[in-house]
């Protein structure tokens, strides 16, 4: 089971990846989002008692009152992630809307965990790779 610092470098570790990777994958662009989203979510759940769980059992919980804006954020990374690992030929996403859709689902994602974990962590929007 990670821990709450592993699950905040990994964390960091993605959101620092996901700056480097060029517009034309944004389907990896969208794997990843989804991943950062997952560790920071996981480093909540982790901190607040709930272990190592699976998308599942995370997801029941997400929707439940207390993570409900962290749900609204994170559901639709997850389903991108999905699509675009499973059901998507590679580059089928607009590049400049999957940043848009991106930089808001994962910022205000982010912004809602530190809320819940008080903390005053700096999130920024994602600077993107030509």
């Amino acid at each position: 089971m990670a821990t709450c610092q592993e699950h905040e470098q990994a964390w960091r570790h993605n959101r620092k990846f996901l700056t480097t990777i060029q517009k034309e994958f944004t389907d990896w662009k969208l794997t990843v989002a989804f991943y950062t989203a997952l560790h920071v979510v996981d480093w909540l759940l982790v901190t607040e008692g709930n272990g190592c769980i699976g998308h599942t059992a995370r997801n029941g919980l997400l929707k439940a009152n207390r993570y409900s804006k962290i749900w609204r954020h994170y559901q639709p990374l997850f389903n991108a992630s999905l699509v675009s690992r499973y059901k998507s030929a590679p580059n089928q996403f607009d590049s400049a809307k999957a940043e848009a859709f991106i930089n808001n689902n994962l910022l205000e994602c982010e912004k809602s965990v530190f809320r819940l974990l008080k903390r005053d962590e700096p999130v920024e929007r994602i600077a993107w790779m030509p």
